[in-house]
């Protein structure tokens, strides 16, 4: 395969936003007798819209009050911007891109305004800008392949020759319905590698647990040594 760009989800590959999230999500929850285990919460509720998220917690727990999902986004948009940061490896990752001639987006299930402002937060903005691409710019959000695919048509790339990285089983599913390579991200703080068997199951053919690693598969599929600037692997 000749890999002729890469496109990145945002949340929980590029960003720790996932991280933050699954730890308020808990702590609010259990102040409501709700227990998720990380294994429901990843197979349930990652990747999804903000919008599907709420409408499946509350099918499930309709007893939650009113204005339950008021104080959590003001609770959560608090705990963004305090301990929001780039994913370890991430900015390096995207030097080594850059250096190799490898054009590469942010496709992301978040809102424009919401995606643009978690970029310029953590310093990544300007290594995608203009190439940012979010549910407001497609008619369908992950599951469907819509974004993966509007990356490849302004890149002018067959959709085959070009890698997803995917932290979530319902972007894995976009970015294989894309009919692209879907390497599985599980390097986040909080990931558990047993993460990984979701992410196989919903088609990604690699897996990395930490960008030194989305480089390797990479450089391999374009006949590179992956030496060359390689990330550093963040810790576990």
């Amino acid at each position: 395969m000749t890999v002729k760009a890469v496109l990145f989800d945002c949340d929980g590959v590029l960003i720790n936003t996932e991280e933050i999230g699954y730890r308020l999500l808990s702590k609010i929850f259990a102040q409501h007798a709700i227990h998720y285990s990380r294994e429901t919460f990843v197979e349930m509720l990652s990747g999804i819209t903000y919008k599907a998220f709420q409408k499946k917690v509350l099918t499930q727990h309709p007893e939650l009050p009113d204005g339950f999902f008021d104080d959590f986004s003001a609770k959560m948009q608090v705990a963004h911007d305090a301990e929001m940061r780039a994913i370890d490896g991430v900015k390096e990752l995207l030097q080594n891109l850059k250096d190799a001639g490898i054009p590469f987006a942010v496709c992301s299930n978040s809102g424009a305004e919401g995606l643009r402002h978690k970029l310029r937060k953590t310093g990544l903005y300007d290594y995608f800008v203009p190439h940012i691409y979010s549910r407001d710019d497609v008619d369908h959000g992950k599951p469907a392949p819509d974004m993966y695919l509007l990356a490849a048509r302004i890149f002018d790339v067959d959709p085959k020759d070009c890698f997803v990285v995917e932290d979530s089983m319902t972007g894995t599913m976009a970015g294989v319905r894309a009919d692209m390579g879907v390497i599985g991200f599980v390097g986040e703080a909080h990931r558990d590698d047993s993460e990984a068997g979701f992410l196989k199951r919903a088609g990604a053919k690699m897996i990395a647990f930490d960008m030194g690693q989305v480089w390797a598969h990479i450089s391999r599929a374009r006949g590179m040594s992956p030496a060359s600037k390689s990330p550093e692997p963040g810790p576990r």
